[in-house]
């Protein structure tokens, strides 16, 4: 289940408190999406007791599309489950407390790959950022990107991955000069412009 929180996180784009928000029916394998329609935030400073509310998207509701490698487990994790039911669980069966969780897992992982030994540059938030990156890397534009993060408008996407979508400038305009090549090198010269 671990390893399927991470990879769930970091190609979809959820934030951390809308997957420990979720149930087993906001899975829809026929559909082949994830509604993410709440979240789980921290009630207390410094407790880790948290309450369900809406997310922060403006229509209240996104679809994200199931990754085809996250299909299988997450078919075996709502299997013979009600649809009530967290879909993902503490050890001793409660919602999962994702910060709790953090700590307990997913830092110490971390540390033990190398990627981030001390555990303080590396949060659950980065898989988000790091879905983001991806997805502008495969040429995402910033409307489907807003979508699919939840962000209020596009405003909110290009203020935060500005930089990202920058890195793309020398691919655009190369792709830019290569259709004009294309043009240019179909047009007839007969000495018109």
């Amino acid at each position: 289940m671990d390893r399927l929180i991470v990879l769930l996180l970091a190609s979809t784009g959820m934030r951390p408190g809308e997957m420990a928000a979720l149930d087993v029916r906001d899975v829809d394998l026929a559909h082949g999406t994830i509604n993410v329609d709440k979240t789980m935030t921290k009630a207390e400073a410094g407790h880790y007791r948290y309450v369900q509310g809406d997310t922060k998207t403006p229509k209240g509701r996104r679809r994200l599309p199931i990754p085809p490698f996250l299909r299988d487990g997450l078919e075996e994790l709502v299997a013979g489950r009600d649809g009530g039911e967290p879909l993902f669980t503490s050890p001793r069966g409660e919602r999962l407390l994702y910060a709790q969780w953090s700590k307990r897992v997913f830092r110490p992982a971390m540390a033990a790959a190398g990627i981030d030994p001390d555990g303080r540059t590396l949060t659950l938030y980065s898989l988000r950022h790091t879905f983001a990156s991806v997805a502008i890397a495969a040429g995402a534009d910033v409307k489907t990107l807003q979508e699919l993060m939840g962000h209020e408008d596009a405003t909110v996407t290009l203020n935060t991955y500005a930089a990202a979508f920058a890195d793309r400038r020398v691919e655009v305009a190369g792709a830019v000069s290569d259709a004009f090549d294309d043009a240019l090198g179909q047009t007839p010269t007969d000495g018109h412009f």
